[in-house]
């Protein structure tokens, strides 16, 4: 069955992954760096926290990038696609330029 609205929400969403994984749910991933690469925040579904957390306290010092342009557009290109409205959930404008680049896009 067709949902009756989407939802694309950002991984600072504090939803479960079971919910985040239904059907007309979009997760955009922010992207964090550390010492060997770019990963991305799927809400601990490939690493856990406590392996996160370890990672710091051994003297990892994660960064943390914005949501880029062309994954916004992915996601609402899909929205579109589907013909369903749709509602975006942002992390806070206020500690991230991210709300600022959906707008944009």
């Amino acid at each position: 069955m067709k949902p009756q609205c989407n939802l694309i929400v950002d991984s600072c969403c504090d939803l479960p992954m079971d919910m985040v994984i239904g059907e007309g749910i979009r997760l955009l991933q922010f992207p964090y760096i550390l010492s060997d690469g770019t990963h991305y925040d799927d809400l601990f579904s490939t690493t856990t926290p406590k392996e996160f957390y370890d990672l710091m306290r051994r003297g990892e010092q994660p960064s943390t990038a914005q949501i880029s342009v062309p994954y916004f557009q992915a996601a609402f290109e899909w929205a579109v696609q589907t013909g369903v409205p749709t509602v975006y959930l942002s992390f806070t404008a206020g500690l991230s330029g991210s709300f600022d680049t959906a707008c944009l896009v």
